[in-house]
């Protein structure tokens, strides 16, 4: 895995990102994609806090969670 690479500019000293579930993380096929599981992975090996934030119940995103490692 590569290591986690900020764009110019972003904050250096982030304490947590926080993303949307539906259309975000997942698009309309409703799957994880490779690209986001190790985009997750590598923010999280970094030693940011990654946080899933949506409207669902949470055995509707269970199985996202667990895929994603979180």
């Amino acid at each position: 895995m590569a290591p986690l690479t900020l764009p110019p500019g972003f904050p250096r000293r982030v304490k947590a990102i926080a993303s949307d579930l539906d259309r975000t993380l997942i698009g309309e096929d409703y799957e994880l994609h490779a690209r986001t599981l190790s985009a997750i992975a590598a923010v999280r090996a970094a030693g940011i806090p990654f946080v899933i934030v949506t409207g669902r119940m949470y055995r509707s995103v269970h199985h996202y969670l667990q895929r994603a490692g979180i």
